[in-house]
């Protein structure tokens, strides 16, 4: 396998590693980006990008990031809230007053953004494609129950997070998420990062398939059997309602779409850049108080 990019010489190891990765047959392409300090000491990229294995992986390949994406999104987030547009342990329901139904009306923008809120998922079933109407998942979402106590337990909110924060960033930055983080993040720091991808853009985007006979980890296992064998559960519903969310990874409807929980489309280097960016602000922000 032929690794292109670049790597400082003290990361040898590292791109060892990395190269490692294409023993197996079923890997396709990656890309792999590490900043240090403000600097890129490796820049790789290597294998195929299409279904066919025919379209090498380029310098400018992108693909979905899936969770990668949240990062994106509370950074925006938390940027409204240094504006004094958005307070942390103000009631979501301020804003989107809808949102305080089914006991609702207390809990925070902290509880959202911390996965504390009770809202993994969406108890009555809805048609797949509701997964691409903006206004149908937030109405849902809005009149849902949570499924704990508000601030008392913990659930990863793998895609409803991107609907919830999603709104309350849309209402306060006047604009849709994929445009906010555009404007906030992506065009400041001059990343190939998108939230809701523009058709002549397609071409660049690698298929994502899953490895035949990969079972994943003991987490990974837990999801699918609860997924498979408690379609009532809360994992089952996070993962299954819309029936579309787990198979529309390669769709154009899901490119073009803006949920910044989990179809945020970029390469390594947008997620090392921001993340290095963000440490940084951190140390400076620990430096000084």
């Amino acid at each position: 396998m032929q690794i292109q990019g670049h790597y400082e010489l003290q990361f040898e190891a590292v791109r060892e590693a990395f190269a490692a990765l294409f023993d197996d047959p079923q890997e396709r392409g990656a890309a792999l980006c590490i900043q240090v300090g403000g600097q890129t000491v490796i820049d790789l990229w290597a294998g195929t990008a299409d279904k066919d294995g025919a379209e090498a992986w380029h310098t400018d390949t992108i693909l979905n990031l899936f969770s990668c994406t949240k990062t994106f999104t509370s950074v925006a987030v938390l940027q409204l809230v240094e504006e004094g547009k958005l307070k942390l342990d103000e009631p979501v329901a301020r804003l989107w007053p809808e949102f305080a139904a089914a006991g609702k009306a207390s809990i925070t923008l902290r509880q959202l953004l911390c996965h504390q809120a009770g809202l993994p998922a969406l108890r009555e079933q809805l048609p797949a494609e509701a997964l691409y109407q903006w206004d149908t998942m937030t109405a849902a979402l809005a009149a849902e129950e949570p499924w704990w106590t508000p601030g008392q337990g913990h659930g990863y909110a793998a895609i409803t997070y991107g609907w919830l924060v999603g709104e309350v960033l849309r209402r306060a930055d006047s604009r849709g998420p994929g445009e906010s983080i555009a404007a906030r993040i992506s065009r400041p720091l001059g990343l190939d990062f998108h939230v809701g991808l523009a058709d002549d853009q397609f071409h660049r985007v690698a298929h994502i398939a899953r490895g035949k006979g990969n079972a994943g980890d003991d987490a990974a296992q837990r999801v699918l059997q609860a997924t498979m064998r408690e379609p009532a559960s809360i994992t089952a519903k996070a993962f299954t309602n819309p029936p579309s969310i787990m198979t529309s990874t390669n769709k154009p409807e899901w490119r073009r779409m803006q949920q910044p929980a989990a179809n945020g489309h970029g390469n390594a280097r947008p997620v090392s850049i921001t993340v290095c960016w963000m440490a940084a602000c951190l140390k400076q922000t620990c430096s000084t108080s």
